[in-house]
């Protein structure tokens, strides 16, 4: 039977505590507790001093991070942990007459909370779940960084040879990268010989490419529109960020393939329905995702990126390509699998 409710306001650096008994009177003054060993030891000293873990119902806010190790900590030492929804403390808090907030009284409405029983904890998944979860938020932040930097190369060349923009609408896949890593200008292009350019094309886009596509880019690269000037700077730029978008890609790759071997350890039957991968299942079996990677629609014809597919937002994989419309090649398939998106074919 719970005897004591206890109100923890989650800081980055510092908590502070409340405790109230069954009757809702304070035991204590409200105290703060380092968000360290030392504070954890110092708070299991003062709840020991009034009973045992069984004693108590610990009640605390989601807030990100910062709660996780005294949730895990307390957990682990034998005490019944609930992590409450922020919206349901704000609405709990509307209902005192002060509207003070400090972050004593912040943790004694925690505790008032706890004790009136008006609250849903928040789902803690467990280790396996959690693996999952960090996996696939992770991942998207890097799919979220990718898109950032492969729109900046967009923005560079839109300045200095926006006809290779337009050429090659998806940016981030290996051939315009190649050339961009040796020739990020327009210049460049033009006085390298255009067999050194044509064979540099075939390896790039693994013979799917040839001449014709170098004289191209030979050819408007003489006639660009693009501006002339600080192209020291702008080749900086465009190397730099060529590296860390390959960069990127590459850790992308791994983290989906870690994905998969987590997802593997986790019973589910998601991956047995035709038509689901990895990467959804993943995102299925993991409570409180974000936007979750979908789909590649067509019959290998256009690519639509995962936010979009989703929620109608217009976050371009890519450099103002990479979204619903952008025509792909089957040559494209594979690095598009790479880059984050889920390829399947569908009859036209």
């Amino acid at each position: 039977m719970v005897r004591f409710f206890v109100g923890i306001d989650i800081a980055k650096l510092k908590h502070q505590v409340a405790v109230l008994d069954e009757r809702g009177e304070p035991r204590g003054k409200s105290f703060s507790m380092a968000n360290s060993a030392e504070g954890f030891a110092i708070l299991s000293a003062r709840l020991l001093e009034l009973g045992s873990p069984a004693d108590f119902l610990v009640g605390m806010e989601a807030t990100g991070p910062y709660g996780w190790p005294l949730q895990y900590r307390l957990t682990a030492t034998g005490y019944r942990v609930a992590v409450l929804n922020p919206l349901q403390t704000g609405a709990f808090a509307k209902t005192r007459i002060r509207k003070t907030k400090t972050d004593p009284i912040d943790a004694k409405g925690l505790a008032e909370l706890l004790r009136f029983g008006k609250f849903s904890p928040s789902i803690i998944p467990d280790e396996r779940a959690l693996r999952l979860r960090e996996l696939t938020r992770y991942r998207n932040i890097v799919v979220g960084l990718l898109n950032r930097f492969t729109n900046l190369l967009g923005a560079r060349l839109y300045r200095t040879f926006p006809e290779f923009a337009a050429r090659f609408p998806m940016l981030c896949l290996p051939t315009p990268l190649g050339i961009l890593a040796k020739h990020p200008l327009p210049v460049d292009l033009v006085r390298v010989p255009l067999e050194q350019l044509t064979g540099r094309v075939r390896t790039l886009s693994h013979g799917r490419l040839g001449q014709k596509v170098a004289v191209e880019i030979q050819e408007a690269a003489r006639l660009t529109i693009g501006i002339p000037l600080a192209g020291d700077v702008y080749a900086l730029q465009i190397r730099g960020i060529v590296t860390v978008v390959r960069t990127l890609q590459i850790h992308l790759r791994g983290l989906t393939r870690r994905i998969s071997q987590v997802l593997g350890e986790v019973p589910q039957p998601l991956t047995s329905i035709p038509g689901v991968a990895d990467l959804s299942a993943a995102g299925a079996c993991s409570p409180k995702l974000g936007p979750r990677e979908m789909l590649v629609l067509g019959p290998f014809r256009r690519v639509r990126d995962e936010a979009e597919a989703v929620h109608g937002r217009a976050d371009r994989a890519g450099s103002q390509g990479g979204g619903a419309g952008d025509s792909l090649d089957h040559g494209d398939l594979p690095a598009a699998r790479d880059l984050g998106v889920l390829v399947l074919p569908v009859a036209a």
